[in-house]
């Protein structure tokens, strides 16, 4: 998955079906941040940016 506010980000974090949240790395370059989702297993997540002016943004995705 990949966001266009990398050069804003300053923390992901991932919460999971029971809610629990849990950060997570990324790579980012240039206006992207990837974040590998290839060892958690499928389901609902909820992404929350945490970006470096103090606001946040969250995005729901689905991994199958």
């Amino acid at each position: 998955w990949n966001s266009e506010y990398s050069n804003a980000i300053r923390e992901i974090v991932l919460i999971d079906v029971v809610g629990k949240a849990h950060k997570v790395d990324y790579s980012s370059r240039s206006d992207q941040a990837t974040i590998d989702l290839s060892n958690w297993p499928n389901g609902l997540y909820v992404v929350r940016f945490i970006l470096t002016d103090g606001n946040s943004l969250t995005k729901k995705i689905v991994k199958k």
